[in-house]
C-alpha cells in the first residue's frame, strides 16, 4: 500500500510569531502569491536548505485531563530543483527524535504520563516525500494513488513589517499497520491528522526581486492519532502539538545539542548525495523494525 505523506511541509515557528491584529486576507500590493509562497516555504531557485522545528507531545485520553508526554524535534533536509515545465520539484527527508520533557534531554526510555507505563522511543524518519509546485497549484502524492493538486490560495495576512501565509493540512486513510496484529499500539484502524502551518516573513523579504529565498519561520500545531511506542493501544487516546522553527541554510545553525543529537540518531541526513531513496515514515519504519507487545 502505498502511503500518503505525513505531511508535505513541516518545521514551526512560536506562538509568539502568530498574527497580531490582522489586516485583510489579501496579499499586499506588489507582491506576487506564487514567488512569496515560494519564498516562505522553500525557495525560489534551484538548491537546498533546512527546516527544523521543536514542540511537544500532550496525551488526550476522553475524561481526563491531558498530558504533556514528550518533547520532539523535527530535522528537514530539503532540495529544490526545475522540471521540463519550470515547475518546482520539491523533495524532503527528515529525521525526528524525542527527549524529556523534564530533562530536555535525548530519550531512549520513558515513562508514559498517561498509563504509567514504560515505553522505548522510536527516533524514526520519513520521506523522500515530493510535492511539484507552479502558479497551477501544489501537486502531492505524484505518482500513487493518493495524487491530488492543493490551490496555491493560502490565507495571507499582513501586521507590521511581517507576512504571515497559512497553510492547512488534513487527511483520513487506513493505517498502515494491522490494528488486529498491533493491539498494544494502535487506538484506530484509521491513520487521520489535522494540521495548520504558518509561515512568516518581513515583507521587505518577500518583496524584493534579489531575494530568492526567505529567511522565515513557522508555527505548526495540530491533532492525531497515537504513534504506536507510546503504546496506547484500548484508551481511545488522540494527540496534540505545537511547535516553533527555522528554516536554515546549514544544520550548522541549529542549537549544538539538538545538531548532535540528529547526527547521532540521523547520519545519514547528512550524507552528500540522497539521504536514502525510498520512501518511508514512522509506521512503515516501526512496522518494520520492531514486533508488537504482547
Amino acid at each position: 500500500m502505498t502511503m500518503l505523506t505525513r505531511r508535505q511541509s513541516i518545521a514551526g515557528a512560536g506562538a509568539l510569531l502568530a498574527p497580531p491584529a490582522l489586516a485583510a486576507r489579501q496579499m499586499p500590493a506588489g507582491l506576487d502569491m506564487f514567488d512569496t509562497y515560494m519564498k516562505l516555504y522553500a525557495q525560489l531557485t534551484p538548491g537546498e536548505h533546512w527546516w527544523w522545528f521543536t514542540s511537544h507531545w500532550n496525551l488526550i485520553v476522553p475524561g481526563k485531563i491531558p498530558v504533556t508526554a514528550v518533547g520532539h524535534d523535527t530535522l528537514i533536509r530539503r532540495r529544490v530543483t526545475l522540471d521540463d515545465k519550470a515547475r518546482h520539484v520539491v523533495v524532503g527527508w527528515e529525521g525526528i527524535v524525542f527527549w524529556g520533557v523534564k530533562t530536555g534531554q535525548l530519550i531512549d526510555r520513558m515513562i508514559n504520563p498517561a498509563t504509567n507505563r514504560e515505553v522505548i522511543p522510536f527516533h524514526s524518519k520519513e520521506g523522500p516525500t515530493r510535492s511539484v509546485i507552479s502558479r497551477d497549484g501544489i501537486f502531492t502524492g505524484i505518482g500513487t494513488e493518493n495524487e491530488r493538486r492543493l490551490p496555491l490560495d493560502p490565507p495571507t495576512y499582513t501586521a507590521g513589517d511581517n507576512i504571515w501565509m497559512k497553510r492547512e493540512f488534513r487527511f483520513d486513510v487506513p493505517h498502515p499497520l494491522d490494528i488486529k496484529v498491533w493491539k498494544q499500539e494502535l487506538v484506530t484502524d484509521r491513520y487521520w491528522a489535522n494540521m495548520e502551518m504558518v509561515y512568516r516573513a518581513t515583507i521587505a523579504e518577500a518583496a524584493d526581486p534579489k531575494v530568492t529565498m526567505a529567511r522565515s519561520d513557522m508555527m505548526i500545531s495540530g491533532e492525531t492519532i497515537c504513534v504506536p511506542w507510546l503504546l496506547m493501544g484500548g484508551t481511545g487516546a488522540m494527540s496534540n502539538w505545537s511547535g516553533f522553527g527555522k528554516k536554515l541554510v546549514s544544520p550548522d545553525e541549529l542549537p549544538a545539542d539538538r545538531l548532535a543529537w540528529f547526527k547521532d540518531r540521523h547520519a545519514e541526513l547528512f550524507a552528500a548525495a540522497d539521504p536514502w531513496p525510498t520512501y518511508t515514515n514512522p509506521f512503515i519504519s516501526y512496522g518494520q523494525t520492531r514486533t508488537p507487545v504482547k
